[in-house]
């Protein structure tokens, strides 16, 4: 089996770095027009090719395909091999225009990147957490400019919103706290809207979700903090790896432990390998946080 990546950027570096691993896979083939892209990817040594374009001899039946260049571009991608029976994964976020979404009618072999629903401690948090009686969810979601993340710079794509950008990670993070899958929500506020920057709340499963975003901030942070009725506060912080876990019985706080688990490897050896958490990466979530994103922002 190969995998096709379209784009050469730090993700596609990072999806390389996890699937170079999977001894089933014979090649990785990178379609980009980068020309440092070889000197980049030089570690990974002769199991990585390039190719400038996609072109038929390059398609094997069991290749599999995963977009991960720039988010204006996946639509462009996507619409040249569409046709095509091999499985694609698209990252997010999904497109950047709502009517792009009529290409993927009755398709089934096209997937959604959602890397933090292969996230054990997440899940672990969401676990211990009586989701009946919640009342308020503080979500922080903050960048730094040219952040270095695993010894690259990490760049933005500064053509789209950083609200579109995050969207789709925000979302999949709601799902995860309540366990259920978002079909619709009851309210939505948007309080600030920048380019780089956001705050908005959104009502869902009877608990307020205040959300706040920014991919200018000196430090970066990932943060949940949840609320219950009986004023009791959980709190996981994902920005880094922190293993303390503590309760402060004053003031009914408790503070879980964090340690990241390969998510990203995990989501894509599901992909290549077609395994049973599949599901996690349906393309209708892609489809669904898109259309929540054009009905709060647009």
């Amino acid at each position: 089996m190969q995998l096709i990546i379209f784009g050469s950027g730090r993700w596609a570096y990072e999806i390389c770095k996890e699937a170079i691993r999977f001894t089933y896979l014979s090649k990785i083939i990178l379609i980009t027009n980068n020309k440092e892209a070889k000197l980049k990817f030089a570690i990974f040594k002769k199991k990585i090719s390039f190719c400038k374009y996609l072109s038929p001899d390059v398609i094997k039946k069991k290749s599999k395909i995963i977009i991960c260049n720039s988010a204006e571009n996946h639509f462009k991608v996507l619409k040249k091999i569409i046709n095509l029976k091999n499985d694609i994964l698209i990252e997010k976020p999904l497109f950047d225009n709502i009517k792009h979404l009529k290409i993927l009618k009755f398709k089934k072999n096209i997937f959604f990147s959602r890397v933090f629903a292969f996230d054990y401690y997440l899940n672990s948090f969401s676990n211990r957490i009586n989701t009946s009686i919640l009342s308020k969810v503080n979500i922080d979601w903050y960048d730094t400019k040219n952040e270095k993340r695993y010894n690259q710079i990490k760049k933005h794509d500064l053509k789209i919103k950083y609200n579109l950008d995050v969207f789709s990670h925000l979302m999949n993070l709601i799902e995860i706290i309540t366990k259920k899958k978002i079909r619709k929500i009851d309210k939505y506020i948007v309080k600030k809207d920048s380019d780089n920057e956001s705050i908005f709340s959104i009502k869902f499963n009877k608990i307020l979700f205040v959300i706040k975003i920014s991919r200018i901030k000196k430090k970066r942070k990932r943060s949940i903090k949840v609320q219950d009725l009986n004023n009791n506060i959980h709190e996981i912080n994902f920005s880094n790896d922190n293993m303390s876990l503590k309760k402060n019985s004053k003031y009914f706080i408790t503070k879980y432990p964090y340690k990241s688990m390969g998510n990203l490897g995990k989501m894509i050896e599901t992909f290549i390998y077609n395994k049973k958490d599949i599901k996690k990466l349906d393309i209708n979530y892609g489809v669904k946080y898109l259309k929540l994103h054009d009905k709060i922002f647009n």
